[in-house]
This record gives structure tokens, C-alpha cells and sequence, in this order.
């Protein structure tokens, strides 16, 4: 079978290596690199428009009227509650055959999912620094905002997947996604969440909230220190919602 021919914006659901995104707002990119998850797509490579510097072009693979935009809007809402470098910023917003589209910063470091794996875990002090990027980013995430009266945003993702490395800054991916707008049908639809999701969230009809926030923060702290979760009892079938709710850390 031939291959497909490099494409000119085409719809994220097609994307493929090799093709190119461009939109008048800054945005002339080439893929190098494809993410592909249960909902979105993230294109990775060279923008035109920045001499070559790479970027991160996140949209959903099927337009969704009401989910994206909203997922724009609470991203938006996040980062003006913690404007610094711990939350993952949006740089602009472009348009790619009719999709609005997100352009992010390269994470050159990865996932600390992907982090951890290479290098098994953080020497102290690193791993200290590191803790104290997500920690600053969840607790402004979790402070109300009594000045425009906004209530505490719950991530409702904590995971190593979603915390990513930047020059050596762990800067916090997803802000506010979860919780806004999947509080059920997508916030545990990925097995990747099931290591980090609370007792109570296994529930019907639960939904994230700060304390499962923090509760998801201290197994991935834990993995930071010692590079192994601490439910993890070395079974490839291990039933996490029993580990959560009955099974004693490991020491």
C-alpha cells in the first residue's frame, strides 16, 4: 500500500508525520513526533514561524461543540489562577481545518512517567525541586480566588503522564480538564489514572475533588523518591481499586 503523501492541515484525527500545520497566527509546522490519546492529539516539531523552535500542537481528535471549547476555557481559567512556570502554558490559539488547536511549549525532558523509567528515581535534592513544582501548581490550583470569587479548581488527572519537564522545570499539563468537563465518563476511562485514583472515586457518581487531588499527589511523590508505586505488589493483574481501598503502602 502507498503511503499517504505529506498534508496541509488536515484534520487532527488524520495527522500524520510528515504533514503541515499552518494557521496566519504564528504557526507553520512541520510533525516529527505524534501523541495519540483516547481523546486528543498532540503534533511535536519545528515551527517556521519561531526559527525552528519546537512546539506542542494539542486538538481533539473529533471536534467535540462542547467539551473543547470548555476545555480551552478552564485551561485558560488554571493558568490565570497560577501564571508562573509550573503550570504548562498556552502560547496561542490557532485554527487547523476548522478545529481550534493549542500551541504549548516542547517538553524537552518528556513525562515524568517516561522520566522515571530511564532513570528509576530522583537523587534528594532533585527530587525535592521537582516535588515542589507540582506542589506549588496544585495548591494554586486548590486556593479560591477571592478576588474574582472563582472556587478552588480540582485537576482531577494527577498522574506522571501529565506532569512534564521543561529545562528542568516540572510544570503541571492539563489543569482543570478532568474536573471540568469528564467528572465521570472520562476522568478513569484511562487505565494509566487507575494507580492514582482514590478509594472514593471508585464510587458511581464520584467525582474529583481537592483531597483526591492530594491523594493522587502523594503516590506520585512517593514514586518520585523511591521509583516504584506504592501499591505496586509486582502482579501485572493487580486489582487497583482493591489496593486502593484495602492494601498497605509498601515500606
Amino acid at each position: 500500500m502507498a503511503l499517504r503523501p505529506p498534508a496541509t492541515n488536515p484534520a487532527p484525527a488524520a495527522w500524520h508525520i510528515g504533514d503541515r500545520l499552518i494557521d496566519p497566527a504564528g504557526l507553520d509546522l512541520t510533525i516529527e513526533r505524534l501523541l495519540i490519546g483516547p481523546w486528543a492529539v498532540v503534533a511535536l516539531g519545528p515551527n517556521r514561524q519561531e526559527a525552528g523552535q519546537w512546539r506542542a500542537v494539542k486538538a481533539p481528535r473529533a471536534l467535540d461543540a462542547v467539551h473543547w471549547p470548555a476545555f480551552i476555557e478552564a485551561a485558560l481559567t488554571a493558568m490565570a489562577r497560577w501564571p508562573q512556570a509550573t503550570l504548562l502554558p498556552f502560547l496561542n490559539l490557532v485554527s487547523l481545518a476548522g478545529t481550534p488547536a493549542i500551541v504549548a511549549p516542547y517538553a524537552d525532558g518528556g513525562d515524568l512517567r517516561a522520566w522515571l523509567l530511564s532513570q528509576g528515581r530522583a537523587a534528594i535534592r532533585q527530587g525535592i525541586v521537582l516535588a515542589q513544582h507540582v506542589a506549588a501548581a496544585v495548591a494554586a490550583l486548590h486556593r479560591p480566588d477571592p478576588a474574582t470569587r472563582q472556587a478552588p479548581l480540582v485537576h482531577g488527572a494527577l498522574k506522571p503522564q501529565n506532569i512534564l519537564l521543561l529545562r528542568g522545570v516540572a510544570q503541571l499539563a492539563d489543569a482543570g480538564l478532568t474536573a471540568r468537563l469528564f467528572p465521570e465518563e472520562m476522568a478513569w476511562s484511562s487505565t494509566s489514572m487507575a494507580p492514582y485514583r482514590a478509594p472514593e472515586l471508585w464510587q458511581p457518581g464520584s467525582v474529583p475533588t481537592p483531597a483526591s487531588d492530594m491523594y493522587a499527589l502523594g503516590m506520585v511523590l512517593n514514586e518520585l523518591f523511591t521509583g516504584y508505586h506504592p501499591l505496586w505488589d509486582g502482579q501485572a493483574s493487580l486489582d487497583w481499586e482493591d489496593a486502593h481501598a484495602i492494601q498497605l503502602p509498601n515500606s
